[in-house]
């Protein structure tokens, strides 16, 4: 392959892009991703929140208890937040697939696809 085929930089990629497909094209599948980043956020936020309680409420007191070692809250945070990413990671990995692949589907013939449809392609 050219290396002058290629573009050196993010701007020229959009200056591609615009060219190519129009300014809109920057919003193209913007409905399913929107729904992804719901769905995404509220599996992270609420698996976060149900480990920090966890892990305040009954771990915590358990080691003060037996260890005499208090656990500081940052580690608890630290602890909660890497457990959400790793809960949004798993249930939400299928679903970008779906995102991915209704994107994909749609500029391919022009058509509006649904999900549900896409999902039973995959």
């Amino acid at each position: 392959m050219n290396e002058k085929s290629h573009p050196k930089s993010a701007i020229t990629i959009l200056e591609c892009i615009i060219r190519d497909h129009g300014f809109l094209s920057l919003w193209r599948g913007l409905t399913p991703r929107m729904i992804e980043g719901i769905f995404s956020g509220g599996v992270l936020l609420s698996s976060k929140e149900l480990i920090h309680s966890f892990l305040s409420d009954f771990v915590s007191p358990l080691v003060l208890q037996r260890v005499g070692v208090t656990i500081p809250n940052s580690a608890i945070g630290f602890v909660s937040g890497a457990g959400g990413g790793m809960a949004q990671a798993l249930v939400m990995g299928p679903t970008s697939l779906i995102v991915t692949a209704c994107v994909s589907a749609n500029q391919q013939d022009g058509t509006s696809k649904s999900a549900f449809r896409v999902a039973q392609s995959i």
